[in-house]
């Protein structure tokens, strides 16, 4: 095959554009208002269709027309092939731009006048009678024959689109001649906006653009406001003032706005939004705004009056209002729309608009009281963070679904609350009442959307069932049926097992309980197997399930049950008889022990082979269809021959029973009463006649449920076994593995289980400390870690402040007392780890197992400086909870009470016991202080609380504070004895002065308080540094390094991960008083987890390394280093160091 050689015409074509554009591009504008200048000929070129660029503001002059004709020249006789292939018969073009630059020459040489609209028509191939009449529109109404010259100046090279579309210029003439005036009268450009919407009429079709142009040609678009009555009732409480401005209209602006955005488009992504626009558009609610106006601008002018009259004979003025302007049409916020038009969700891709638009236009345009399809664009348009192809997949489903169904609004009962009002359009309330947000905000996967669209076809079509839904709790009720139809597909399955739940009543409480939970569909299809196929049994096992009311980490236990190879064969029989709760504990079980008794089939259950033979004989009484399940009951139970004979009494062989119970009746008979031995006589004759029936036994009926009985008592003891196996397994492995010797029991409690689940979860450092914990617990008291290093060490420090750490760590014993409501508890400090681990699971905080902060709790039951205090009533059950710590110094720090009845009064009594046990211990109370993580490395601190009101002097307007804004230096002391105390500078009230403004504000003061610092034993790091910063921008450097110094110093000793914040605060700080090497010693010394080099720091941090590096001259590393920074966050550098770093890199 001979080569591809490239065709000579496509390079022939491309310089043909590329000359066309360059040469003869201006010549597709048109005349700007005003003549000729020295500047030239003004001149607007608009941007073509599709062209995201303004409008062309130029000055034509004789250089324009030069390169102009030498195009033209060039493009006739250079590309006498493609040229027509651009712009038709190459002489009728050549003609046509011939005769609009010799327009121009004249009006730019000899001052003449440019041709006019009417003048330029005559240049046109139209019929006589389509010229006459544009003409005669032209001189009638000026503003549009302004746009017509516009017009024809622009497609004046190619104005076969202007030939074809006469007709729709003529009808559109007066409306367009308003739309020109409304913009004048607004200082808009006219013209420019006019012309682009004429383009996309003449591009685009009248179809499409029909609506818009009404409403953008329509004056009441640019007069009436789509709103109002807010307004005007605001106008009725100000009788003093002048009434409130009228509210703008917006329409007609944003309107214009919306049409120059789309012109910008591609011609595909273009139409399809204004598709989009045109089915939402207001129509009729622009004449019932009109007439509202109309009715309440004379009420709103006299509002001042008014309101004072009504205020004086009592009468509500929204009631006068309505009776004299009546209801208010919906309100139509233009902006928002046109937004969601532009740039919502809804037109993240054309085929997702195009989806949007079909369901749109299949849904009614206008009701008395609601905008369905502006109310449905709203609701999709707020999730804004919905995953890709979500919302395309549920308006194409929508539009399927109405397509096929005589009453629309029908199916979009579920979305009635969406539907209901335009006032929350912008609020965005009532759109989590639809079925399909589940699917939007990423709760259910995209494509359960077209299960659930599936399923509400095939409810629609039992209309019994469809007026059932609604008349329960309906939003409840279909958010239910999503989850559903996710999980089970089918659409007919769906709709039957939605009709069970709906006659057992219980269809809402799905949605209302599951709603906050994970995988619901994965949950539903796991039941569905244990179904199966059968929806009743579904419907069962769904409420069953619910009657638990489980919490998420519940659910997904019991699913991990479900799914186990046992489960599937006993899980249904458990959900049904109430087991619940215990399916879930084999589920935590399961998990705990990582798939042990899950992965591998059945094995057959352990049972002595001479037990087997015991139960030969016995089972043998019983009808052979029995024996199995017998078997099963057996190796499940030693009780087995109990629970058979107490099931299947009625097939035991009844000879020697009925014998027995005839001669007992028999030798009763002589000295019962009349009455009891004429009933003893009957029962007697009864059982002669079953000794002597052949057919004696059960009727079929009753063997059937005997039988069913037997099968659901030999599966639930068959789970007994089971979990008793489990509860082996996992003594075993939490003995081998972590060497927890659990006692027989423990296990037992789902609080237990949960918890214990949660701890070995945990991140390798805190779940090896809650092992610790654990194994302190299972061994005699007392089960703290008092004797591990760190804790030893606080111990001995404490001891040495001369603090008595004993009622700390044993307790002041328990006290009684009675609360506001005459409810008794009883306040104790908590000793059982297993109760710290419980104390966000009281109260469902975020220190609940599984919960983001549930490590926290490991923290607070190893480190010996916190302890817990519950308050429990006389029963023992839990009414509040407090956390206690020690600072550093070893003041005490009271945190936030927990209590279930908050105006219990219980935060005095808790407040009253931790001063009793400051006063045993020998310090004192808090508000605030550093608290150490000691065994733990990181710790949740919520905020202490100011149990003892000492504080008042530093909250915002005391009189101390508005002293210290102008007291000397010398006052200072005076000040803290009168208004603070004797121990206003301790290791309590030091910190506290330091976080005022009006101390941080005035060096002087700080400089006064420094003596005091320096008698601290241990001061805070964030104190020095505070002190530290505010000398420095004082320019006292010398004091600030002093300071800072010391605070590096101080944490290299104190400072952990959690401190994070705090290091880098200091690490600036040094930087700036010049002291580079601590402040890279103090980076390395806190960096994050997993960061081993420079380049892997947070950019701040990576800054301050860049700042040290260039302090001690190591150029090459800190331009690597600023480098960096200067891609990620080039705003940090200062433009010193930009200098410095285009200065030093390599040219």
């Amino acid at each position: 095959m001979r080569p591809h050689v490239p065709v000579k015409r496509s390079r022939s074509m491309i310089s043909a554009r590329v000359l066309m554009a360059e040469g003869l591009g201006w010549l597709r504008g048109y005349p700007a208002a005003g003549s000729a200048t020295a500047a030239g000929l003004p001149w607007c070129v608009p941007p073509e269709l599709g062209e995201d660029a303004k409008a062309k503001q130029l000055h034509i002059t004789r250089e324009h027309l030069r390169a102009a004709s030498e195009a033209h020249r060039k493009l006739y006789n250079r590309f006498p092939v493609v040229l027509p292939l651009l712009v038709g018969d190459r002489d009728v073009w050549s003609a046509r731009v011939s005769s609009r630059l010799a327009f121009i020459k004249e009006a730019l040489h000899a001052g003449a006048r440019l041709p006019s609209a009417v003048e330029l028509l005559d240049t046109l191939r139209l019929p006589p009678a389509a010229r006459k009449e544009l003409a005669s529109l032209a001189r009638r109404h000026p503003a549009f024959g302004r746009l017509l010259e516009a017009l024809l100046w622009v497609h004046g090279p190619e104005p076969e689109r202007i030939e074809r579309a006469a007709s729709i210029l003529a009808r559109w003439a007066e409306r367009l001649d308003t739309l020109v005036l409304n913009l004048d009268a607004r200082g808009l450009p006219s013209i420019a906006l006019s012309l682009r919407l004429v383009d996309l009429v003449l591009y685009d079709g009248e179809s499409r653009l029909g609506s818009i142009c009404e409403h953008i040609c329509d004056s009441r678009a640019f007069q009436t406001p789509l709103e109002g009555e807010d307004w005007v009732a605001q106008s009725f409480c100000w009788s003093s003032t002048p009434p409130l401005g009228k509210p703008e209209a917006q329409l007609g602006p944003l309107l214009l706005k919306a049409i120059d955005s789309l012109a910008r488009l591609p011609q595909e992504d273009r139409r399809a939004r204004l598709e989009l626009l045109r089915l939402v558009l207001p129509g009729q609610l622009l004449d019932r705004w009109e007439r509202w106006w109309r009715r309440a601008d004379p009420l709103r002018s006299r509002a001042g009056t008014l309101a004072e009259h009504l205020s004086g004979v009592g009468v509500e003025p929204g009631a006068v209002l309505k009776g004299y302007v009546g209801e208010a049409p919906p309100v139509y916020p233009a902006k928002w729309i046109l937004e969601a038009v532009l740039n919502g969700p809804a037109v993240q891709d054309i085929e997702t608009t195009r989806a949007i638009a079909s369901a749109l236009r299949l849904i009614p345009a206008a009701q008395q009281r609601a905008l369905p399809r502006i109310q449905l664009l709203a609701h999709w348009s707020s999730y804004t963070m919905a995953r890709e192809g979500t919302l395309r997949t549920i308006a194409a489903s929508l539009a399927r679904l109405l397509k096929g169904h005589p009453a629309p609004m029908q199916v979009l009962s579920p979305w009635s609350r969406v539907l209901q009002s335009s006032s929350d359009l912008e609020t965005g309330r009532g759109r989590n009442l639809a079925p399909d947000r589940l699917f939007l905000d990423g709760h259910l996967a995209p494509q359960g959307a077209r299960a659930f669209f599936a399923a509400l076809r095939a409810i629609c079509l039992d209309r019994g069932l469809f007026e059932s839904i609604e008349a329960q709790n309906a939003e409840e009720s279909w958010e239910a049926v999503a989850y559903l139809s996710a999980g089970l597909v089918e659409p007919e399955r769906t709709a039957s097992v939605v009709k069970e739940l709906v006659r057992k009543g219980v269809l809402d409480r799905l949605s209302a309980s599951w709603r906050l939970h994970g995988d619901v569909p994965g949950f539903v299809r796991a039941l569905d197997l244990l179904s199966k196929g059968s929806a009743s049994t579904l419907a069962e096992l769904l409420g069953g399930v619910l009657r638990s009311d489980l919490e998420e980490d519940d659910l997904s236990a019991l699913r991990r049950a479900l799914e186990s190879p046992r489960g599937q064969l006993l899980a249904a029989r458990g959900v049904l008889a109430g087991r619940t709760q215990q399916l879930v504990a084999i589920g935590r079980k399961l998990d705990l022990l990582g798939g042990s008794g899950s992965a591998s089939p059945i094995q057959p259950l352990r049972i002595a082979s001479e037990r087997q033979a015991n139960h030969a004989a016995w089972m043998k009484r019983y009808p052979q269809k029995a024996r199995e399940t017998l078997k099963r009951l057996a190796a499940a139970t030693p009780d087995a021959e109990r629970i058979a004979g107490r099931l299947l009494s009625a097939f035991v062989l009844p000879d020697d029973h009925i014998q027995r119970e005839i001669a007992k009746l028999e030798h009763e008979l002589p000295l019962a009463t009349q009455r009891r031995a004429e009933n003893m006589r009957r029962r007697a004759r009864s059982l002669r006649d079953r000794l002597e029936s052949k057919h004696a036994g059960p009727s079929p009926a009753r063997i059937k449920r005997l039988l069913a009985k037997l099968e659901t008592r030999a599966d639930l003891a068959l789970l007994d076994t089971w979990e008793s196996e489990l509860d082996h397994l996992l003594q075993e492995k939490l003995r081998l593995q972590h060497g927890i010797d659990a006692p027989q029991g423990w296990l037992d409690g789902a609080g237990e289980l949960q918890i214990l689940q949660a701890l070995l979860r945990l991140r390798p450092h805190e779940r090896t400390l809650a092992v610790r914990l654990l194994r302190a617990r299972m061994a005699p008291p007392p089960w703290d870690l008092r004797g591990s290093p760190a804790n030893a060490a606080f111990l001995e420090r404490m001891g040495r402040r001369g603090i008595d750490m004993k009622p700390w760590l044993d307790g002041i014993g328990t006290r009684e007392e009675e609360l506001a409501k005459g409810q008794r508890v009883l306040l104790r400090l908590e000793d059982d780890p297993f109760e710290v681990f419980r104390m966000g699971a009281y109260f469902n905080t975020c220190l609940s197992p599984g919960d983001c902060n549930f490590f926290s709790v490991v923290a607070n039951a190893a480190d010996i400086n916190k302890r817990v205090l519950y308050a429990r009533t006389v029963n023992g059950v839990v009414a509040g909870r407090c956390l206690l710590a020690l600072t550093r110094e070893g003041t005490i720090l009271m945190f936030h009470v927990y209590a279930h009845d908050p105006g219990s009064g219980l935060h005095d009594k808790v407040s009253q016991l931790v001063q009793e046990l400051a006063e045993r211990m020998g310090t004192y109370c808090a508000s605030s202080g550093e608290v150490e993580a000691l065994e733990a490395r990181e710790w949740y601190d919520d905020g202490p609380i100011d149990a003892t009101g000492q504080l008042d002097f530093a909250r915002d307007g005391s009189p101390f504070r508005v002293a210290l804004r102008s007291a000397a230096p010398e006052e200072l002391n005076r000040l803290l004895e009168r208004f603070v105390g004797p121990r206003a500078l301790d290791e309590l009230f030091l910190p506290v002065l330091f976080r005022l403004q009006e101390v941080t504000a005035r060096a002087e003061l700080v400089e006064a308080l420094l003596p005091h610092v320096r008698r601290l034993v241990e001061p805070p790091v964030e104190l020095l540094l505070t002190a530290a910063q505010t000398l420095r921008k004082a320019e006292r450097r010398e004091l600030a390094s002093e300071l800072v110094l010391a605070a590096e110093a101080r944490s290299r000793r104190c400072l952990r991960f959690n401190d994070a914040r705090l290091a880098d605060a200091l690490a600036d700080e040094l930087i700036a008083l010049r002291h580079p090497v601590p402040a890279l010693r103090l980076l390395r010394a806190t960096r994050p987890r997993r960061v081993r080099r420079w380049d892997q720091e947070a950019p701040w941090r990576l800054l301050a390394a860049a700042r040290g590096h260039a302090l001690l001259h190591r150029t090459a590393v800190a331009r690597r280093l600023y480098r960096i920074v200067q891609t990620s966050c080039p705003d940090e550098l200062t433009e010193q160091e930009r200098a410095w770093l285009a200065r030093t890199l390599p040219s």
